[in-house]
């Protein structure tokens, strides 16, 4: 499994050369939020084996999809702050602002190990043109899975993507990014998870706990209770694979901007958008910004 030390690398080349251990934009000093290593996990194996040995060293880990997961404005960090319980709840100010938008690469505490699951751990598991679903790894961009769905000559299927592309779909879904069409709820749109636990223990949510079972990514619920939501926006494990639903080509689309002089137009404005949003499930309504 291929290591990078950190402290090998000159500081003039961080942002632009690998490993990825950067915020895009900060808003503290660059050097704040700093990495002691970065790991390149190619299977759930090997992010077993971090797991395991963090646990043994009592090491924070971050883990990173891709880095610059993104929606309105750049970059957040991937899936969840996984660490080492204890040592996270000794470091850890949770209202220390480190980015803007969803974050970056930086682990948000000093030293950790960034766990980069993107750079080996990016394909795309299973594309069902019938079903309108997929199953894909950490590494798997808007972009990515875009191009994947036009070279299998799927034009019955859409995506939809937050305002970049180049972010993974697993990293925005866990953050609850959103997009543009009635699909733009992205976690409400996934179906079924797989997840290291902080102990090293693998679960698999939804159908795909069932051996064997060829509907993970069609019915998200499965047996018992749905315990997929203590995962996004958490450090409760490092998910491995996701499904997701894709959307119906609906045959067109058609983008509006709204603009108004007077902050008090808000109220009028907002009214009639959210009525024809609730007539038509054609009609999807982002919040002003």
């Amino acid at each position: 499994m291929p290591v990078f030390v950190c402290s090998e690398l000159r500081s003039d080349t961080l942002h632009d050369t690998d490993p990825n251990t950067h915020d895009m934009m900060t808003v503290l000093d660059e050097e704040e939020f700093v990495a002691s290593a970065v790991v390149y996990p190619g299977s759930t194996e090997e992010v077993q084996k971090i797991v395991l040995w963090a646990n043994q060293h009592v090491v924070p880990l971050f883990p990173i999809s891709m880095g610059r997961n993104c929606e309105m404005l750049p970059a957040r960090p991937l899936i969840l702050l996984l660490s080492v319980v204890a040592a996270l709840r000794r470091q850890t100010d949770p209202y220390l602002p480190r980015s803007v938008g969803y974050g970056g690469a930086a682990p948000r505490v000093r030293g950790s190990v960034v766990v980069d699951l993107g750079r080996r751990m990016n394909q795309i598991l299973d594309i069902n043109p019938d079903d309108y679903t997929c199953l894909v790894e950490p590494g798997v961009s808007y972009y990515a899975l875009y191009e994947a769905v036009q070279a299998r000559g799927y034009d019955h299927m859409w995506i939809d993507p937050p305002d970049l592309g180049g972010g993974s779909v697993i990293g925005n879904a866990l953050d609850r990014g959103v997009g543009y069409t009635p699909y733009g709820d992205h976690w409400a749109c996934h179906s079924g998870l797989e997840v290291v636990l902080p102990t090293g223990e693998i679960i698999r949510t939804g159908m795909g706990a069932l051996p064997g079972n060829n509907t993970w990514q069609t019915f998200p619920y499965g047996f018992g209770p749905y315990s997929d939501g203590i995962f996004s926006q958490s450090n409760f494990g490092i998910v491995t694979k996701m499904g997701m639903t894709l959307m119906p080509n609906p045959g067109g689309y058609e983008s509006f901007m709204y603009t108004f002089q007077k902050e008090e137009d808000l109220a009028q404005l907002v009214r009639p958008v959210a009525q024809t949003r609730s007539q038509s499930h054609g009609v999807h309504k982002e919040a002003p910004y």
